[in-house]
């Protein structure tokens, strides 16, 4: 090939590969027809080959979800929980902080000489759970 002349790459998708692969572990075809066939060189197919098989040999080897991906998805999946928890905690210390809130100020309006049924009715707290003190 002439200098400074560069060969475009051409994308293959992974269906492709996979058929060609499978094709050359059949072992019906010659490597040659295999390559020509889908117009790659035989050190190309051997790469493909390779990670074929070791993203295989991963696969069998992480038995039902013991792997290192199962693990991670455990502890993400643990930590969700956990994170869960905390907003419901959260979301309940502002409703009381809230709830609190209103009853200090029921309080205060009551010690101001307003009538309870109305503070609580403009406040937005129950009467029998409003007791001055």
């Amino acid at each position: 090939m002439p200098q400074g002349v560069s060969m475009k790459r051409r994308k293959i998708d992974p269906e492709t590969k996979t058929a060609a692969v499978l094709e050359g572990l059949k072992g019906e075809s010659s490597m040659a027809d295999i390559c020509r066939k889908y117009q790659i060189s035989e050190s190309l197919y051997y790469r493909w080959r390779d990670k074929f098989l070791e993203a295989g040999s991963r696969a069998l080897a992480s038995r039902n979800g013991s792997g290192p991906e199962a693990a991670e998805k455990a502890k993400i999946a643990e930590l969700e929980r956990i994170m869960s928890k905390q907003a419901v905690k959260i979301e309940i210390l502002k409703n009381f902080r809230v709830s609190l809130e209103r009853y200090a100020v029921a309080s205060e309006l009551w010690q101001a000489g307003y009538l309870i049924q109305a503070i609580c009715e403009v406040v937005g707290v129950s009467r029998s759970g409003f007791y001055p003190g």
